[in-house]
């Protein structure tokens, strides 16, 4: 599935993780563009227009929770925040109130994030994840998989 809107921002300090998220997106289909700092991811999005945004809580400088908030309020990206699995539960409340989209815990699952970036893109839920009469959602990203996202209700 390739994204006909802006690429996919990979936003992490460590050039390990921007190079197999990067190449994990790619080979599904999406534009990537990467930043190793806040500041530099900011600089990109003016140019670049990310429709998404993957961003690590821990970076160099401006927080990935004021990056988060800046993509969201300047930029209209969904963003999707990353944290280590020890601070996951007060990353995702942090990331929620800044307007993070969701929240992935490191390691990260590929098939799992996948399936959030196409989610939050308009590829629609899994299916596995169609919400039953109660509107309650049921699958891996609502059994403790790692993953916690915001479900946008109209």
């Amino acid at each position: 599935m390739a994204d006909s809107a802006g690429p996919i921002m990979v936003v992490d300090q460590d050039d390990g993780t921007r190079v197999l998220l990067g190449a994990l997106l790619e080979s599904a289909g999406f534009r990537v563009a990467a930043a190793e700092t806040g500041e530099t991811a900011l600089t990109l999005a003016r140019a670049a227009r990310p429709s998404l945004a993957l961003v690590d809580v821990f970076l160099p400088g401006l927080s990935g929770y004021e990056v988060c908030h800046r993509l969201k309020t300047e930029f209209g990206a969904s963003v999707v925040l990353v944290s280590r699995t020890s601070r996951q539960s007060l990353d995702q409340v942090a990331g929620m109130l800044l307007g993070a989209d969701a929240c992935v815990s490191k390691p990260i699952i590929p098939d799992v994030l996948l399936d959030r970036v196409r989610e939050l893109l308009g590829g629609g839920l899994p299916p596995d994840e169609v919400p039953d009469e109660d509107g309650r959602a049921h699958g891996p990203g609502a059994n403790g998989d790692g993953v916690q996202e915001r479900r946008h209700q109209s």
